[in-house]
């Protein structure tokens, strides 16, 4: 809390400590942390936390891993920091669709605010709320209206709004389902957002898809251009897309 914090800055002050070390949520769950199973400890914090709001929030849980697929090859080139929290906002992309679309860029911006996840920082987190804000529409005038954006420095604002776009892109070709991304690429080529689509899809470079990859691409400061790829043809259906029952 703000008061929290003026204590601790004059007790700071005053002891003039070497070393200070502070706990995420407090000594009982720190406790509690030391004593978890390797495997448990092994786990990413932050991706976790993502994958279990996830688990409980998406229509299609597991899209969040194949969307994040999708988009690794236009972000090879980003630090490792940004990757993983690029990772985080691919796993979160559905989490708020029960929301009126309207609200669905602050209420995601809110969702990882002020969400209880451990294993990153005040600035991660708006830069995480960020990109998920330009997943809907209307996160541009959202971004706009929240000083908290402002924590980014220019750049990342911009990364943040160029990935957010792209996976507005990829949610909206995959619907998102598990399985709908299949056999559809995308990648920086030269000076060139490319989306490669194979024959049985072509349908889909209409003018809507055309318009959000194209800004999509103008945010990373690329062109955009749709390839069909005429030797992938495989028939798609959407009893691909169903689970195996037993």
């Amino acid at each position: 809390t703000p008061l929290g914090a003026r204590v601790m800055s004059r007790l700071l002050r005053v002891m003039k400590p070497n070393l200070m070390f502070v706990s995420a949520f407090g000594l009982r769950e720190g406790v509690l942390y030391e004593n978890l199973p390797t495997p448990l400890l092994a786990l990413d914090p932050l991706l976790h936390a993502c994958e279990v709001i996830e688990q409980r929030r998406s229509r299609f849980p597991g899209f969040g891993e194949e969307l994040h697929e999708w988009v690794k090859p236009i972000i090879a080139d980003e630090s490792e920091r940004d990757r993983r929290c690029i990772h985080a906002v691919c796993v979160l992309a559905d989490v708020v669709w029960r929301t009126h679309p309207d609200y669905r860029p602050l209420a995601c911006f809110e969702l990882v605010t002020r969400g209880n996840i451990a294993g990153v920082s005040h600035v991660d987190r708006v830069f995480v709320g960020t990109m998920l804000m330009y997943r809907y529409k209307g996160g541009a005038a959202a971004a706009r209206e929240l000083a908290a954006v402002e924590l980014l420095p220019k750049e990342r604002q911009e990364l943040a709004k160029a990935i957010g776009k792209v996976i507005r892109l990829g949610a909206m070709l995959a619907g998102p389902t598990v399985g709908a991304l299949r056999d559809v690429g995308i990648a920086r080529e030269g000076g060139k957002l490319v989306l490669s689509l194979p024959a049985d899809r072509a349908n889909l470079s209409g003018e809507v898809v055309e318009k959000r990859l194209a800004s999509a691409a103008s945010a990373l400061g690329l062109e955009s251009e749709i390839r069909i790829d005429q030797s992938r043809g495989e028939a798609f259906w959407l009893d691909d897309l169903r689970p195996e029952t037993g």
